[in-house]
């Protein structure tokens, strides 16, 4: 959390500032006075060169307690939320909390070193056997109504059974990510007419040791799909359950360095983030949570999968003259 982004020798680098010890004041004032304050506070960027980049206000007013976090994608990620709000939970609970032992300072460092040694040459090699040469037309053609480039959003929210959803993975012995990422295979293959893709996914890109840590380490990830037309479907997922685990299991060779053998910019993207967790009670509390800032990434064509209770969220990011074709 504490660490802040300088600029080192034309670069910039994360250094970790020397905090000993963090308060957190709760702030008492109406609920009108609260309100501008709020707009004024997401008006506000963060500062990402030399300023800290969280934010976190505890506010009581006449009609009702807040706690607003705002937080640089940089620094932090959903699972951090999730470890920040359980430690806050086990501390009501009268729970002893202990240090990191391993942040993700050590984990960067690690990393660094990794790519000096043999298994990166490894993931090279994969990603250059995996995705060299490819020749694919990414996005659906645009029928070029529209002279100038804005971004809409699409939202669709449908009831699914993810017990059901998780128990035909298990039968099938495939994972939920792979199921969904290749109905959006083929869904983006019958859009530009041909039978294969090229997109990006994420992941978390955690392991044993960062899985309840603070920080960043959500991964991007090609993915590229081929099929003909006698394969059958469960094949097809089968074979993108193994290029999903072998693209994470050589995450060591980066999006960015990927992007010298094979460029990704214009690239759809789908975000499958399996079930997430809503929080209701904060501090031995029942609370509601509400997003603030809801804008999506710039990207030509964004998609994510997201899995509330039992209800499947689609939310679409795309350039209106992509609009027609694809709804």
């Amino acid at each position: 959390m504490f660490v802040k982004i300088a600029e080192v020798n034309g670069y910039p680098q994360q250094i970790l500032e020397n905090v000993e010890d963090y308060h957190q004041e709760v702030l008492k004032m109406s609920e009108s006075v609260w309100q501008e304050i709020l707009s004024k506070i997401l008006a506000q960027p963060l500062e990402l060169i030399g300023g800290r980049l969280f934010q976190f206000y505890l506010v009581e007013t006449e009609k009702a307690k807040y706690f607003l976090r705002k937080c640089h994608h940089i620094i932090f990620d959903d699972m951090t939320y999730q470890t920040i709000f359980d430690d806050i939970s086990a501390a009501y609970d009268g729970k002893e909390l202990f240090p990191e032992n391993y942040d993700a300072i050590d984990f960067a460092n690690d990393e660094s070193i990794s790519r000096t040694q043999p298994n990166f040459k490894d993931a090279r090699n994969w990603y250059e056997k995996t995705f060299s040469g490819l020749e694919v037309e990414a996005l659906p053609i645009p029928d070029h109504k529209d002279t100038e480039i804005s971004f809409n959003t699409f939202n669709k929210t449908f009831k699914l059974d993810y017990s059901a959803l998780k128990n035909f993975c298990t039968t099938n012995k495939i994972s939920a990510a792979a199921l969904t990422s290749t109905a959006f295979a083929i869904l983006l293959g019958t859009y530009t007419y041909q039978q294969e893709s090229l997109f990006s996914t994420i992941y978390h890109g955690r392991n044993d040791r960062t899985k309840n840590i603070v920080g960043m380490f959500v991964k991007t990830l090609p993915v590229y799909c081929h099929w003909t037309n006698n394969e059958k479907i469960s094949d097809l997922i089968a074979e993108m359950t193994e290029n999903i685990k072998s693209a994470q299991d050589n995450d060591l060779f980066s999006y960015a360095d990927l992007n010298q053998i094979c460029p990704m910019n214009n690239t759809p993207m789908f975000a499958y983030h399996g079930l997430i967790k809503t929080i209701s009670e904060f501090c031995g509390k029942p609370c509601h949570e509400e997003v603030l800032d809801k804008k999506l990434p710039a990207i030509i064509l964004w998609l994510n999968c997201l899995l509330i209770l039992i209800k499947c969220n689609f939310t679409l990011s795309i350039i209106p003259h992509f609009i027609q074709k694809i709804l």
